[in-house]
């Protein structure tokens, strides 16, 4: 049902419950998504800049509750239990996702901050660049030089009862 969404729901606990509901009976869901990551650290240290904060001072930062709330896989197996799921699967893993340059590092980043719709135009680039080094900073780069991401997901594999 999921890849890489849920965590940036609000209401989780609503959202599985949709999902339950309409799953057929004995229906399967898949769900994979991010307990922690460095991308939203980084996005937190940016939203606190002085040179950037002031455009931010109204808006929600949408950094998921799990990142805030340092929530585990037993927080999710409990949840879906209490929404009617059984479990058949359940994981949490540690990722590194490298990407393969610079660029494509930071278009993606500045494709899923929510933060950037907030620059000015003509900050927009200066914005590119300090979010870049931001996240590069949580992160690093490989032995070739390349950029990459660091995270905590869960995947969880459930039937509805």
């Amino acid at each position: 049902m999921s890849v890489h969404c849920f965590h940036w729901l609000r209401d989780q606990r609503k959202a599985f419950r949709n999902s339950y509901r309409l799953l057929k009976s004995s229906g399967e869901a898949a769900f994979i998504f991010f307990l922690e990551a460095s991308f939203f650290t980084a996005c937190l240290e940016i939203q606190r800049n002085p040179k950037w904060c002031h455009f931010f001072n109204e808006i929600e930062s949408y950094i998921p509750d799990s990142h805030h709330q340092k929530h585990n896989l037993f927080f999710y197996k409990k949840m879906l239990k209490e929404v009617g799921f059984q479990i058949i699967y359940s994981k949490r893993r540690r990722i590194k996702d490298v990407l393969p340059s610079d660029e494509d590092y930071i278009n993606f980043f500045t494709s899923v901050c929510a933060l950037v719709a907030h620059v000015p135009a003509d900050k927009k680039e200066e914005f590119r660049t300090d979010l870049f080094e931001e996240i590069l900073k949580h992160n690093g780069r490989d032995i070739n030089g390349l950029p990459f991401h660091r995270g905590t997901i869960i995947e969880l594999v459930v039937k509805k009862n």
